[in-house]
């Protein structure tokens, strides 16, 4: 994987995953606030809480996304109760998501020329997305999620356990504070 392909990639995911969230929550919430009630839904997914090295530019953009939904949903319980935030955070859902490089930008180097070595993976990854949870089943828990004012909605809860897997590997990082003399 060249330099140039990973920046490209960066800045492809950022520009229409965080920026794309960025940009419809600045253009929608003062049209929202106004409502008597109203709800952003964002959606990132289960790899904005990991750390997956082959999609680094995806899993950053896609945690820019949680981030800024939680603050979101924190800033507007106080200054706009009425305005629920949530960030919808799916695995693999059957989606047609492994054909996203037909939006890509122009100049966009293919991922199978820029990173030949990860076909196998990448074909591994379309499997699983063709055998994920159904799109009705993901709008059924938003809906829900939505209902109940919750700030997250996982469709795919036991990936929470490789999140969990990475906050104890950086617990275990933490020094233990020498004694105050």
């Amino acid at each position: 994987m060249t330099c140039y392909s990973r920046c490209g990639r960066s800045r492809h995911n950022h520009s229409s995953h965080a920026w794309g969230v960025i940009y419809g929550c600045n253009i929608f919430l003062p049209l929202l606030a106004a409502q008597d009630e109203a709800y952003i839904v964002n959606t990132a997914s289960m790899a904005g809480f990991m750390t997956t090295a082959p999609l680094h530019p995806y899993v950053a953009s896609k945690a820019a996304v949680v981030a800024l939904s939680e603050t979101m949903a924190h800033v507007c319980t106080t200054e706009l109760p009425h305005v629920g935030v949530a960030v919808l955070c799916p695995a693999y859902t059957a989606t047609s998501i492994g054909n996203d490089e037909r939006n890509a930008p122009a100049g966009h180097i293919p991922r199978a020329l820029a990173d030949p070595k990860l076909q196998e993976l990448r074909t591994q990854v379309n499997k699983d997305i063709d055998k994920g949870v159904s799109t009705g089943y993901v709008a059924d828990l938003v809906v829900a999620g939505m209902a109940a004012r919750k700030t997250h909605t996982f469709p795919s809860p036991e990936w929470l356990d490789y999140w969990q897997d990475r906050v104890d590997r950086v617990r275990q990082q933490i020094d233990v504070a020498p004694t105050a003399t």
